[in-house]
């Protein structure tokens, strides 16, 4: 399971960053970029959200390692949603509002990331990105 997940945040983390070249939403100056990594890290379905957290935490280690992307170190801030769907709507809305992240990698669990999608679609603060595991 634990090489699956990896897997998987390997593929999501390429997606990401090729629709983040092709769109030219990361620019060379920056010297962090932090993406919000959220699922249920406690609770019932914790076991998903730990492996969501180790792979997409090898994978930033890796690209990390390799020298950053367009030399920025790639910082996952991680979330717990408590398998909560209004823990990850609080999460949605510190993250897009407050904190202006350039990205998010969502939970492992419909019924956790379906609150939140009507607020990546109609959030104005476009450049983001939203990639979920299910």
């Amino acid at each position: 399971m634990r090489n699956f997940t990896k897997k998987i945040s390997l593929v999501l983390l390429a997606i990401f960053l090729v629709f983040t070249f092709v769109n030219g939403v990361v620019f060379a100056e920056e010297k962090v970029i932090k993406i919000v990594v959220f699922g249920p890290l406690t609770g019932t379905m914790a076991i998903g959200g730990t492996h969501q957290k180790d792979g997409v935490q090898f994978v930033m280690d890796k690209i990390n390692e390799a020298g950053g992307l367009l030399g920025s170190k790639l910082v996952p801030i991680y979330e717990d949603t408590e398998g909560n769907a209004r823990n990850a709507v609080n999460i949605m809305n510190k993250f897009f509002y407050k904190d202006k992240v350039l990205a998010t990698i969502g939970s492992n669990n419909s019924p956790r990331v379906l609150p939140v999608l009507d607020m990546i679609t109609e959030a104005e603060t476009s450049p983001y990105r939203t990639f979920r595991f299910c």
